[in-house]
């Protein structure tokens, strides 16, 4: 933030009924007063993801995971908090299941709308991940951010960087899609298909430190 970078917090939540009948609110409130107190743009990105299956068991539903949503921004509201822009970011196969929207809380309560997207179990062109909720977006005023994406190692090299350098196309291609972020990670205990870190991979780190040197990618710099 000292150096002018706009930090997404990633916030995990919790079980959302319990949420909605009080019983986090004053941990709620705490984290409220921390974001407000940094006094910088923040972006917040509540319970990514929660559309995933696996998840099910402590959201709920959508309507339950909805009401969470708005009762949590309701105490961000009470503690005055005007720093923080709510993204909204369920998974791209919540898209192609159809599932993903049931989440969604409401134009008047999110910000910013948000996917997370993979070329991981199945290598796909971005675009094609994409185009569902794409075309769910684009229905919305709301700026669009790829909270993570990422292409896995299992796919070999120039075949990661053939795909990041169609990304770059595809977001050039998408002007309401106003920032991206690579999930540059290759989490304990994942197959080759749940790799996806790219700095010790040459050819697609080379794909990758293009896009982040395109003046399009860096609009202040």
């Amino acid at each position: 933030m000292a150096r002018g970078v706009t930090v997404m917090l990633s916030w995990a939540s919790g079980d959302t009924r319990s949420i909605v009948d009080g019983h986090h609110d004053e941990l709620i409130r705490a984290q409220a007063r921390r974001v407000r107190a940094a006094q910088r743009p923040v972006l917040l990105r509540y319970r990514w993801e929660m559309d995933r299956p696996n998840l099910r068991v402590t959201m709920w539903s959508g309507p339950d995971f909805v009401a969470a949503w708005r009762h949590t921004r309701r105490i961000f509201d009470e503690e005055r908090v005007t720093n923080a822009s709510w993204v909204w970011c369920p998974t791209a196969e919540g898209f192609v299941r159809g599932d993903a929207p049931d989440f969604y809380p409401g134009d008047d309560a999110v910000d910013w709308t948000c996917v997370d997207v993979y070329a991981g179990q199945r290598f796909r062109p971005l675009a094609e991940l994409m185009d569902p909720f794409l075309r769910w977006a684009a229905r919305r005023p709301k700026p669009i951010i790829v909270g993570e994406f990422g292409v896995a190692r299992e796919w070999g090299s120039a075949d990661r960087a053939a795909w990041l350098r169609d990304a770059v196309v595809l977001f050039k291609a998408n002007p309401q899609i106003k920032a991206v972020a690579y999930f540059e990670s290759d989490p304990d205990g994942n197959p080759p298909k749940g790799q996806f870190q790219l700095s010790d991979d040459p050819p697609a780190f080379a794909a990758f430190t293009e896009l982040a040197r395109d003046p399009y990618f860096n609009p202040g710099g």
